[in-house]
């Protein structure tokens, strides 16, 4: 419309403004705290965009020499995740389980791994925490310097150092507690939902 200022989080196509996910859904809420009429005119808009985008982007994927590829390969998978989608992925509840408590036993066995090597506790959780403890050693520190413990530099330290090393394999193993649980808090009558998440419930942890 004439006059319209979209903020930096709304797209215009073809000087219409169309409003994202973040612009219509206030933080901590989703598309099931709407009114039903928000949420419908909201997918109208995205309907018509998409519509008036389809032949120029059909154009550019021929000129790019991908059309052939985008039609056999992209919009098969695109129907793939349409169907996952609406009925879900059935999942075995009960080998999560059995993976979620296997995963306990070895993120304690890491963390105590950790703490064996570095000769003190500390939470292993807490950056500044795990800077100290490497610290200790004067060659590790050096190394360090103002850096971040990430996972990457803990890697490189972890050729030469052992306690970066187990510091890696508890981190690792602790991402996959948090996806094991994640998937199982996502579970609904036997299957989850990877795809279809913005109407998701809040307490859910997100998709997997």
């Amino acid at each position: 419309s004439v006059g319209y200022a979209p903020t930096c989080l709304e797209t215009v196509i073809y000087g219409m403004p169309v409003k994202s996910y973040k612009d219509i859904v206030p933080k901590g809420l989703t598309f099931l705290d709407l009114p039903f009429k928000e949420i419908l005119f909201h997918a109208c808009e995205d309907a018509d965009a998409t519509f008036q985008l389809y032949e120029v982007l059909e154009q550019e994927l021929g000129r790019r020499g991908v059309l052939g590829q985008y039609r056999s390969e992209t919009l098969t998978l695109t129907t793939t995740l349409g169907k996952w989608e609406v009925e879900g992925i059935p999942v075995d509840g009960n080998r999560l389980s059995e993976l979620r408590s296997e995963l306990l036993v070895e993120v304690d066995h890491a963390r105590k791994a950790v703490i064996n090597s570095a000769g003190i506790t500390f939470d292993l959780d807490a950056e500044e925490e795990v800077r100290r403890a490497l610290g200790r050693e004067q060659k590790i520190a050096d190394l360090i310097g103002d850096r971040k413990a990430t996972i990457r530099l803990l890697e490189e330290l972890g050729a030469c150092h052992p306690l970066p090393r187990l510091l890696v394999k508890f981190r690792r193993v602790q991402k996959q507690l948090r996806q094991v649980e994640g998937i199982l808090r996502t579970v609904e009558n036997g299957r989850i939902y990877p795809v279809f998440s913005q109407t998701s419930v809040s307490d859910r942890a997100g998709t997997v």
